[in-house]
């Protein structure tokens, strides 16, 4: 669980604060958490950085990072790699070594980049704080605006070929070809979406502000 305290773990009966016990990294305000293929958990700081939780150990697996725009958003690729959003940097992955640019986002403006998410067609998609939903292809940047109920894009979910997209004026869904909000309820058309999750069962969790 990420908190503005720092991470914590739920053991049995008891949430448990997990700090850093060299005390060199400081770990408060968790703003995203992801878990790698091979177990590592990787927890995202809201002033940009990333650290890796594995072992029972923090580390810093960027340190040249410092003085680079940071990460906002991050998730998996289709194949299980990393997939981490830097800015109008674009999309990187990472192998073990560093990053590695995966999709270039010339033309996305300076709007932090909230989500980020690779559909099953192969597109990244980033999804900004006030300049919406952008689609990156073949090297290539998209603004992809008909149909987004608002412009601060807080959540992307890619379920096979469509993506699930949350704004701060309700949810619509990416179906291949163009957006829509065709067989969302009406109930979800104007509350502000903040996270969503699909279960083993193919059921679709909403988080709102609500």
């Amino acid at each position: 669980i990420g908190r503005e305290a720092g991470l914590v773990r739920f053991v049995g009966r008891q949430f448990r604060l997990i700090r850093d016990q060299s005390a060199a990294l400081p770990v408060t305000s968790v703003l995203g958490l992801t878990a790698d293929k091979d177990g590592s958990l990787w927890v995202r700081l809201r002033d940009m950085r990333v650290l890796r939780y594995r072992k029972g150990r923090f580390d810093d697996p960027f340190p040249a990072l410092d003085a680079l725009p940071g990460v906002t958003a991050m998730t998996t690729t289709r194949g299980g790699d990393l997939l981490f959003a830097r800015m109008q940097m674009g999309a990187f992955t990472y192998h073990g070594h560093g990053l590695e640019l995966f999709a270039p986002a010339q033309g996305v403006p300076r709007s932090p980049v909230l989500s980020v998410a690779q559909t099953a067609d192969g597109s990244v998609w980033m999804a900004t704080r006030g300049a919406g939903l952008f689609r990156l292809r073949d090297g290539r940047t998209m603004a992809v605006e008909r149909g987004l109920p608002d412009p601060k894009v807080n959540i992307l979910l890619p379920v096979g070929k469509d993506l699930w997209i949350g704004t701060d004026n309700g949810m619509a869904r990416w179906d291949g070809s163009a957006i829509t909000t065709s067989g969302i309820p009406g109930a979800l058309g104007k509350l502000q979406i903040l996270s969503l999750l699909r279960d083993r069962d193919a059921n679709l969790w909403v988080g709102t502000d609500a």
